[in-house]
C-alpha cells in the first residue's frame, strides 16, 4: 500500500470535498503474515505490560517495535553486518 495520512478534505460546512483511498503498489507479505505481525506489534503498544505502552493514543490502534532485533536471532545464526 502507498502510505497516506489524510482520509479526505472537507470544506467549512463539513462537506467532503476530496476523499483519499489506499493505493495498492505491490504485495510484500501475505495477508496472514500481515495480520499476525499487526497483532504482535499492536500488543507492544496496546497491552498494559507492553514495552511501548507510552506510545498509546486513545481510540487509535498503534503498532510498534521496541528493543533490538538481536534478541530474536537464533543461537548459531549469523549476525547481519549492519546489525
Amino acid at each position: 500500500m502507498k502510505p497516506f495520512v489524510v482520509r479526505g478534505l472537507m470544506d467549512r460546512q463539513g462537506k467532503l470535498v476530496q476523499a483519499y483511498h489506499p493505493t495498492v503498489v505491490r504485495r510484500v507479505v501475505s495477508p496472514e503474515t500481515a495480520k499476525r505481525l499487526t497483532a504482535i506489534l499492536t500488543d507492544v503498544v496496546g497491552t498494559e505490560d507492553g514495552t511501548g505502552k507510552h506510545a498509546r493514543i486513545v481510540n487509535v490502534a498503534v503498532a510498534g517495535k521496541t528493543g533490538t532485533h538481536r534478541n530474536s536471532i537464533l543461537p548459531g545464526a549469523p549476525i547481519p553486518a549492519n546489525g
